[in-house]
Order: structure tokens, then C-alpha cells, then sequence
């Protein structure tokens, strides 16, 4: 097993810890200042372009769901994208394409998780899942990119559709060094796209576990943002910069810190002062 001969049996996930300050020494992403309304627009407009090319259409509708949930309504989410993502879990299903299974599993589950009852999850199909996903990292080679993305990607959907489960606490061990090995690796390498997305995976993967980001990081990742074509990695940080994720049995919240008053707001006026 790959992952194994790399990081041994037995791995203290502590000391893999990237050391960074406790309190960030700025704000890594704030709606308001990171996602303009013309942005949003450009977005729905990418969606438009896309109708034709599914992958790029639904990574994008799927971002901008999580991105702003309250405006769900104005995507194009509709009835026919509905039986099309349904039939095509059912025949996944049917074959026993697990890969296929976790890719509809989890976009009917952020875009119809009312239809989630019909997806007949508990009825043995999550442990075949969990065979899947688990014998994919055994094969996974932790020096390529390829077979790491795929390892969480199917983690990352494993999490979203059956919440209340997870995997043997020897594997989550060895995905988390992993992950905190490839991201200090990203972090030396100031490779911030490819640190963004360990990062953002590894808050999904392991919700409780508090991230810090130094400075330096935190200016990497906020500079894919500058290029438009970037504009979608706006939920990565989104992710990271989140106060809890929560994953729940119709999907997953990201909760925000409150918005900190701006200084201006903070000072209390001076009295005013009386001449004579």
C-alpha cells in the first residue's frame, strides 16, 4: 500500500502540523470585499456559456450554490437537470459505478435534498462506498497529483452524502498526514492554488480541525482571486475562511464569523466642544 510505505503504520499527526500564528493577521476572504455583484453576474453568464459543456456547467452551478445559498433561486436549477441527475445516479447505481454514484449522490444532494429519501442511501449501498473510496486510497500514490485530487474528491463526496458515517480512524490518520505533508509541500513551494485546494478539502474532509494561515499564505491564496477566470475559487476560501462547516443531512453550511465593524464605525463621536 502506497500510502503506507510512504507514512509508515503508525503517524504522529501532531508533529506534521504546519506551524503558523494563532490569529490570522488578516482577513483571508470577506464576501462583501471579495464578491461584487458584477462578479456574480459574470458568473451566471459562465453558467450560460457552459450549458453545453456539462462538466464546466455544473462545477460552476455547484460553487455558486455554496457560494450564496440565499440566491439559489436565480440559477438555473430546474426540473430537467433534475430527472437528469436522478437517472443517471439510478444507472450508476444499478452497474455499482461507485465513482458515479458519489458524483450524482452529492449534486442531488445540494440541489434537491428533498429527493434524497429516494436515493435509498441506507439500504447497504454506503458500505459498498466506503469499500470503493477506501480500496481507491490504497492504489493512490501520494507523489502524484492525479491520484490525490481523485482520493479527495471521493472522501470530500463520501463526507456530503452519508454525514453520519466515516471512515476507520487508521485511515483518517493516514489521509491527514497526507494532506498536511502535500500541504506544507504546496506551502514551501508557494504553489497557493494547489495549497488552496489541499486546504479547502481538508476543512471538508475533517470539519472540527482549526486551520491557521500565516500572512504570507493567506496574501498567496487571496491573489488567485485577482484573475477572473479565478473568481469561481472565491468558495475555496470561502471554506477556509468559515467560522464552521457543518455538514448536515441536506447538505452543507458554511457558517461565516460576524462581520467585524469597520474602525470608522468603532469610534464613538467626540462631544462636541462649546466656545466662549
Amino acid at each position: 500500500m502506497l500510502l503506507e510505505r510512504q507514512f509508515g503504520n503508525t503517524i504522529n499527526v501532531k508533529g506534521l502540523a504546519i506551524e503558523a500564528p494563532q490569529k490570522e493577521p488578516e482577513v483571508l476572504f470577506d464576501p462583501e470585499r471579495d464578491l461584487t455583484e458584477e462578479d456574480w453576474e459574470r458568473m451566471k453568464e459562465y453558467l450560460e456559456i457552459n450549458k453545453g459543456r456539462r462538466a464546466n456547467f455544473i462545477h460552476g452551478l455547484k460553487v455558486m450554490v455554496l457560494l450564496a445559498p440565499e440566491r439559489k433561486g436565480e440559477l438555473p436549477i430546474d426540473d430537467m437537470l433534475r430527472e437528469d441527475l436522478l437517472q443517471s445516479f439510478n444507472r450508476a447505481k444499478d452497474v455499482e459505478h461507485y465513482e458515479v454514484v458519489l458524483f450524482y449522490g452529492e449534486l442531488i444532494k445540494l440541489f434537491f435534498p428533498e429527493n434524497l429519501p429516494h436515493l435509498d442511501l441506507n439500504n447497504g449501498i454506503w458500505e459498498k462506498v466506503e469499500k470503493y473510496v477506501q480500496e481507491e486510497m490504497i492504489r493512490a500514490d501520494p507523489s502524484n497529483d492525479s491520484d490525490v485530487s481523485k482520493v479527495l474528491i471521493h472522501m470530500r463526496e463520501f463526507k456530503l452524502l452519508f454525514p453520519r458515517k466515516d471512515f476507520p480512524e487508521a485511515t483518517r490518520e493516514k489521509v491527514l498526514a497526507m494532506l498536511k505533508f502535500l500541504s506544507k509541500d504546496a506551502y514551501d513551494k508557494e504553489e497557493w492554488d494547489r495549497f488552496l485546494y489541499i486546504n479547502k478539502n481538508m476543512r471538508i474532509i475533517f470539519p472540527g480541525m482549526p486551520l491557521h494561515f500565516d500572512k504570507k499564505s493567506i496574501q498567496g491564496m487571496r491573489g488567485i482571486l485577482k484573475s477572473d477566470e479565478h473568481k469561481f475559487k472565491a468558495l475555496d476560501l470561502k471554506i477556509l475562511a468559515a467560522k464552521e462547516i457543518k455538514i448536515t443531512d441536506t447538505g452543507m453550511e458554511i457558517i461565516m464569523p460576524e462581520r467585524q465593524p469597520s474602525f470608522e464605525q468603532s469610534v464613538s463621536p467626540l462631544p462636541e466642544t462649546k466656545k466662549f
